[in-house]
């Protein structure tokens, strides 16, 4: 495992943050109980893949205005529940594709899993080196390469919803597949609550305004992560 500063360290410079502005996000997340303290001190604290998710879900997750640092934990536990609210591409009746999906952390989700499990189980997927090897591709000059965008991971605001893509790399019976993941407070059957949001989601997260964003990142960031938690196990 990796220490806090390991893991806050990396985050800032893949996500050109200043390291401070992640260091009080992260003091937030352990204040709300979010994360776990121990050992003698700061640098005997080590991150778990649920805690590196968490963190990144509270950066990603920020407001679209005011002081985000201050409410880094509330914006974390708003997204990291998210229910699976439906398929955008693929099949709504089964996990990842159809169940039968390469990488272990994610075919054993259950079918109606949250946000957190999702981010949480790449993670252990690219610590597991999992990840990696399902997502590469072999050109016909012998390099191998992962798509810069093999997995995207979204965070819509200011009405709550996170999405996953992941696409698998072509094979020599078909190229690449891609399936979406949408995660969302909301009744499945009324996506159009998207837009009109319900009196009582404005109670739970706020006023929703007309000011609206998407953030990202990428397999990029997992892999790194995955491969400074595993550095740290060896």
């Amino acid at each position: 495992m990796a220490t806090p500063g390991q893991v806050t360290r990396l985050i800032a410079d893949n996500f050109a943050i200043p390291h401070k502005t992640i260091t009080k996000i992260d003091r937030a997340l352990v204040e709300a109980g979010f994360r776990s303290t121990g050992g003698r001190g700061p640098g005997s604290m080590h991150f778990t893949p649920i805690e590196a998710a968490r963190l990144l879900t509270a950066i990603a997750a920020a407001p679209v205005a005011g002081a985000f640092v201050k409410t880094a934990a509330l914006a974390c536990k708003n997204y990291f529940d998210l229910p699976l609210h439906h398929v955008e591409y693929g099949d709504d009746a089964a996990p990842w594709f159809n169940g039968a999906y390469p990488i272990p952390q994610l075919a054993e989700l259950p079918v109606r899993h949250t946000f957190g499990e999702a981010l949480t189980a790449l993670i252990e997927a690219a610590i597991a080196d999992e990840l990696q090897t399902s997502l590469t591709t072999e050109y016909g000059s012998g390099v191998r390469a992962i798509l810069p965008r093999a997995v995207d991971v979204q965070y819509w605001a200011p009405s709550p919803q996170c999405r996953i893509s992941i696409t698998l790399p072509g094979t020599k019976t078909g190229g690449p597949l891609t399936e979406q993941h949408v995660y969302a407070d909301i009744p499945p059957d009324s996506i159009e609550l998207i837009e009109t949001w319900s009196d009582g989601l404005r109670l739970k997260y706020g006023n929703i305004g007309d000011l609206n964003q998407i953030r990202s990142f990428t397999v990029t960031t997992i892999i790194k992560i995955g491969d400074l938690l595993r550095d740290k196990d060896s």
